[in-house]
């Protein structure tokens, strides 16, 4: 754990001396990542915390090289490098995607990840040969048009049980299309289970196709708050995890909930979730009846 080492600790008065602070910072960040790449510690770290070292490219393509060579990393942290390159974490993601086959925990929260990002890391479901168990994407600026880009990849994986998306901003469109993305992880066999809800063209096309079951999405932990979600989106979303059963805590704090009370408190009541979280959801007195009414 790198993080607490090189993060800046004292407040800055002079800039000419802040620049050079922050660059022997990010010197002190290239030299710790190629200290883990020097055998054998790139044979024996299991767990690597880069969190707010400012990594620029030189330090990107170091990190790159560790991650396909070490096959004992298994929880690697980068958040909070805001300025990464794009294309340094390119690099870092597509070494994840193609060459580890150990990591098993990615948190890349307070990263900003353009839609090729997001699009690479929903490879590694589908293409990558690592389990990834725990993915942490929050604060990471997806929208809409990111959310686009799922087409049943979370769907495919067999290990993801950990999910945050929190304060991510994609709305009621979003969380629609993340919908399907559960609806998919059901068998073929439980089609009446989609009736009701909403599916997108794509999804409806994925459905026709001759397959007899897809492979189940064994999630357990979901974060979705404060995802600008509303009527038309919460509830639909809420909705499609009815049947997943493996599912045991849900946050969906600080979206807009109060003119689909009736209908979340209808969904969490055939749910078997053990840790709920309804915070600042503007549910009102009526609507907050109405949740705990769901739990009698």
């Amino acid at each position: 754990d790198f993080s607490k080492d090189i993060h800046k600790s004292q407040p800055y008065h002079d800039s000419h001396q802040e620049e050079e602070d922050a660059d022997a910072a990010d010197d002190e960040g290239k030299s710790a990542m190629k200290a883990v790449l020097r055998k054998p510690f790139n044979q024996s770290v299991t767990d690597l915390c880069l969190r707010d070292v400012g990594i620029g490219e030189a330090g990107a393509v170091t990190l790159s090289n560790l991650l396909g060579r070490t096959d004992t990393l298994k929880n690697l942290a980068i958040d909070a490098n805001e300025n990464i390159p794009p294309k340094g974490l390119k690099n870092i993601i597509r070494s994840i995607k193609t060459l580890n086959k150990s990591i098993q925990i990615l948190t890349l929260s307070d990263v900003k990840l353009l839609v090729n990002h997001f699009e690479l890391i929903l490879g590694v479901f589908h293409e990558g040969q690592c389990q990834l168990k725990r993915l942490s994407l929050a604060r990471c600026g997806l929208t809409p048009f990111h959310m686009k880009k799922l087409g049943g990849s979370l769907a495919s994986t067999k290990h993801l049980e950990w999910l945050d998306l929190s304060s991510n901003y994609f709305g009621n469109d979003g969380a629609k299309l993340l919908a399907d993305e559960f609806l998919l992880s059901y068998s073929y066999q439980d089609e009446q289970v989609v009736d009701s809800i909403y599916v997108s063209k794509e999804t409806a096309k994925l459905l026709s196709d001759d397959h007899e079951e897809i492979v189940r999405l064994p999630l357990k932990f979901l974060d979705v708050s404060s995802c600008k979600m509303s009527k038309g989106g919460a509830d639909i979303l809420i909705e499609s995890l009815i049947q997943k059963i493996s599912l045991e805590k849900l946050d969906v704090s600080e979206n807009d909930l109060h003119l689909c009370a009736q209908e979340v408190s209808s969904h969490l009541q055939k749910m078997r979730l053990r840790e709920v979280k309804l915070n600042l959801c503007k549910l009102g007195t009526i609507g907050a009846q109405k949740i705990l009414d769901a739990y009698k």
